[in-house]
Formats: C-alpha cells, sequence, structure tokens
C-alpha cells in the first residue's frame, strides 16, 4: 500500500539547505528531491546540532486554516451616480453652428483645375468689376433723383407755408371786416332807431296840433287808419311796397266840417 506524503506547510526556508520546507518529504529520503548534495544528508537534523524551533506561524505568513476562516469581503455599496454635467444652451447652439459651417465647408467640392484657370479668374473679376461700375452708376442716379425729389419736397413745403400764411391772413382781414360791418350795422340801427323815435314824436305832435286846431275851429266828422307817404303826402289804405317815394307810415285820417262850408269837404 503506497501511502502519499502530504506536503508541508510552508514554514519559509531550511535552516540547514536553504531550500523552501515545503519541498522536503516526509520520511527518511532527506532532501534528495531537491538534490541538496549531502549538506542536510537527511531531514533530521545532525546529533551534535540541535534543531532551531521554527515558529509555526512566522510573522507575513498566514496559515491556510487563517486563509479560509477569513470571512468574505462583504459587498461594497454601489457608487453614487456623477452629476449630469450642466449644458449651456447657448454654447451648445454655439458648437453646432460651428460644426454645421465645417461640414458645409467639407463637403464642398475642391475645385477643378479648369476652375483656377487665370483667363478665367480675370474674366471674372473684370465681369465683376463691371457690375460694381453699373451698380455704382444706379446708385448715382438714385442719388441724383432723390435731391430732385427733396428739391420739390422743399418747394411743395415752402407753398404750403405761403398758402398757410394767405389763409391766416384772409381771416384775420374777413374778422376784421366783419367786425367793421357789424359796427356800421350796429350805427345804422341806431340812426334807425333815432329816426324812428322823431317821426313817432312828430306824428304826435302833428296829430295833437291837428286834432286841437280841428276841434277848436271845426266839427270833426270822422276818421279813419290809412297808410301815408310822409315824402310826398300820398295816403294808401292799405299798405304795400310798391311805392316809390320811400316807406309808407301808418297814420290816422281825420275828416273834420270847414268853417265856410264849400263844394267839396277838405280831408287832412
Amino acid at each position: 500500500m503506497t501511502t502519499t506524503a502530504e506536503p508541508l506547510v510552508d514554514l519559509g526556508p531550511c535552516d540547514w539547505c536553504g531550500h523552501p520546507q515545503w519541498s522536503h518529504k516526509r520520511g527518511k529520503g532527506g532532501c534528495k528531491d531537491v538534490e541538496c548534495g549531502g549538506v542536510c544528508d537527511r531531514y533530521a537534523p545532525p546529533k551534535d546540532r540541535p534543531m532551531p524551533a521554527a515558529d509555526p506561524q512566522p510573522a507575513g505568513h498566514p496559515t491556510l486554516a487563517e486563509v479560509e476562516a477569513e470571512p468574505e469581503p462583504a459587498d461594497e455599496p454601489d457608487p453614487e451616480p456623477e452629476p449630469e454635467p450642466v449644458v449651456d444652451p447657448a454654447a451648445q447652439a454655439e458648437h453646432a453652428d460651428q460644426v454645421a459651417a465645417v461640414d458645409e465647408q467639407l463637403a464642398q467640392p475642391e475645385p477643378a483645375d479648369d476652375e483656377t484657370d487665370p483667363a478665367r479668374l480675370a474674366g471674372q473679376l473684370g465681369a465683376r468689376l463691371r457690375d460694381l461700375d453699373q451698380a455704382q452708376e444706379r446708385v448715382a442716379q438714385l442719388q441724383r433723383g432723390a435731391r430732385v425729389l427733396s428739391a420739390e419736397r422743399n418747394e411743395a413745403r415752402a407753398e404750403l407755408a405761403n398758402l398757410r400764411r394767405e389763409v391766416v391772413e384772409r381771416e384775420e382781414q374777413v374778422a376784421r371786416e366783419r367786425g367793421a360791418r357789424l359796427a356800421e350795422i350796429a350805427q345804422l340801427r341806431e340812426e334807425l332807431d333815432r329816426a324812428t323815435a322823431a317821426r313817432q314824436r312828430l306824428q304826435e305832435q302833428v296829430d295833437t296840433a291837428v286834432h286841437t286846431g280841428l276841434n277848436a275851429a271845426t266839427q270833426v266828422i270822422g276818421r279813419y287808419p290809412a297808410h301815408a307817404c310822409l315824402t310826398c303826402g300820398a295816403r294808401y289804405g292799405l299798405p304795400f311796397t310798391d311805392h316809390g317815394c320811400g316807406p309808407l307810415v301808418p297814420v290816422v285820417v281825420t275828416i273834420a266840417r270847414a268853417d265856410r262850408p264849400g263844394p267839396n269837404t277838405k280831408e287832412q
């Protein structure tokens, strides 16, 4: 029956041969497996030299039991999620524009050889210069037209200002004339009122004198109203406006008997 030798626990190097002790085998074979060359002839030390006491648990070398008995490491907690980076909308939009501009520039095809021909470029330059001259001439024409329109506008403004002054002066003149006409009308009304009052007084005096004289010298037969003209003395029974001398005024005609009766009766 063959017995398998169990390896020694790793106790460090052998003090006799320097080989690690786990390579020694139990029994009487000594160190033949590691070929010590007779340094430690057998595992057992010589009788004249005692074997040094080996530390069963040298520092820095845990035993198998300690390794097996060591608890499993506890599960580490999940790391906290990193905060999301703060994105500036303006910076993001600017970056997107820059990327789009670069992509557009890269998407443009390379110019062909014939597109860089000096003669063709010179022709294009001449065409651009002619276009520029035409544009400048057009700008000059527009500027001249603008100056003409500006002059016409200034003339129209001056004419409008003159018309406004004329209107103001005419309004002032009309106001003055109206005031003069109103004053004249008021004066004429006053004169008419005075003339009317004088006529009434004169008529009253005439009537009084006639009545007094008639009553004293004659016998009144009758009276009737009429309308007489003070200019020519014409009398009318009804008023009308066709008389040419002047306006007709209302009067009272008295019929009286004369001192000496005659063929006709005098009417006053």
